[in-house]
């Protein structure tokens, strides 16, 4: 059987422990560190249109807009990818975004390319990968 290529190190010492059986109400669970709403989050480019035909204004540059509704708060974004996608941070979706308009939000909801066995890595700790042999990279 062959060792895979990527793993974290092994620590020796004895097992731990079996934790302690729950008194009174479960604790909350942790506030998200405050870098957390800075993630971006991003949205097919066509959630905007619901806002242009209720008579939004939408301002951009190459790379930043921003909706301009009256009466309501100013939303700033990111586009990508060719103008097909644009991105909030989390916090400013939870600030900005009436939870009455959220749904729609979430039917614009697009997924950012990402390294599917790198997130499997860091979100499993312990987890190992072997897509190939481990080699130096200088990226282009």
């Amino acid at each position: 059987m062959r060792t895979p290529k990527w793993c974290p190190p092994v620590t020796s010492g004895s097992a731990p422990s079996p934790p302690a059986a729950p008194r009174g109400p479960p604790p909350a669970p942790p506030a998200p560190p405050p870098h957390a709403s800075a993630l971006p989050i991003h949205f097919s480019a066509t959630v905007l249109h619901r806002y242009i035909d209720r008579g939004a204004k939408i301002l951009r540059t190459n790379t930043v807009g921003r909706l301009l509704q009256p009466g309501k708060a100013v939303i700033d974004f990111g586009i990508v990818e060719d103008d097909a996608v644009i991105h909030l941070r989390f916090g400013d979706i939870a600030a900005l975004i009436p939870e009455s308009e959220r749904e729609h939000w979430l039917a614009h909801l697009v997924a950012p390319v990402a390294s599917r066995p790198y997130l499997q890595m860091t979100l499993q700790p312990g987890a190992c990968h072997d897509d190939g042999e481990l080699r130096e990279w200088t990226p282009d």
